[in-house]
């Protein structure tokens, strides 16, 4: 029973608020959501990634370069999943923040269906 007052408590608490709580936060987001889509399960690994698209951009530097990395994840996700739209939105973001995730925006911006068939297709000739 206290278990599930405890996370009841943290539901009314809303989005953490402290510096650790939120880099924590984002890091477990993170980490869940690239485990999800390494066995496959795409959705649920977007799922784990949108929450941390859905917090306010952090202040503190560590996390904030946590939260840019989450967001290019997500970017990742939903390319993979044909959401290049959505995509692009992320990845402008993460390249407002740092400039060298500029290559993967063009990379999505441009018409990717050939660079991802002629990777697949690549990958195929290895085996």
């Amino acid at each position: 029973m206290r278990e599930t007052r405890t996370k009841f408590e943290l539901f009314l608490a809303g989005p953490p608020k402290e510096v650790e709580d939120v880099d924590l936060l984002i890091l477990a987001s993170q980490w869940a959501g690239v485990a999800s889509v390494r066995q496959g399960k795409n959705a649920e690994g977007i799922e784990h990634l949108e929450r941390v698209a859905r917090l306010k951009e952090p202040e503190n530097s560590k996390s904030k370069a946590h939260y840019f990395d989450a967001l290019l994840l997500l970017a990742s996700a939903l390319y993979k999943e044909g959401r290049k739209a959505e995509a692009a939105k992320y990845l402008r973001l993460a390249a407002a923040y740092n400039p060298a995730y500029n290559v993967y925006l063009e990379q999505c911006e441009d018409d990717e269906d050939d660079f991802v068939s002629d990777l697949v297709n690549s990958r195929r000739e290895d085996y």
